[in-house]
């Protein structure tokens, strides 16, 4: 089986061969949805890489094991959209989950894990 050269960011969703979307699907950031939604333009899809990530930042600081849960709630449904932006779906999942109930401990530490996964995956692509 021959072996493409086309980059991620070249192959839109329903272009991609059978099983890579289920792959990007695997990974901290979705970069053939992400490609999809830039039309492949690796300069914007960097661009909005990196503000999500200044965008996670500022959501996690309001995001506080302990705190109120109300402040919560809304801190994981900025971060859930924020996530849902760029293709980042196993951190909307989590933070999906704090939305549901912003005081559990387990959700919370879940959403700071993904928040590191996907941030170390867009620095990897940054360099």
């Amino acid at each position: 089986m021959a072996k493409t050269s086309t980059k991620i960011s070249e192959v839109s969703p329903d272009e991609a061969p059978a099983g890579e979307h289920c792959r990007s699907r695997a990974r901290p950031v979705d970069l053939v949805y992400l490609a999809a939604r830039t039309r492949a333009d690796r300069a914007a899809e960097m661009e909005i890489l990196q503000a999500f990530v200044s965008q996670v930042r500022q959501c996690l600081r309001s995001l506080v094991p302990g705190g109120d849960a109300a402040a919560n709630r809304t801190a994981a449904a900025r971060l859930r959209a924020t996530a849902m932006a760029v293709g980042a779906f196993a951190l909307s999942a989590t933070a999906e989950a704090v939305e549901r109930d912003g005081t559990d401990p387990d959700a919370i530490e879940s959403v700071y894990s993904c928040v590191i996964e996907a941030e170390n995956f867009v620095s990897g692509l940054c360099r």
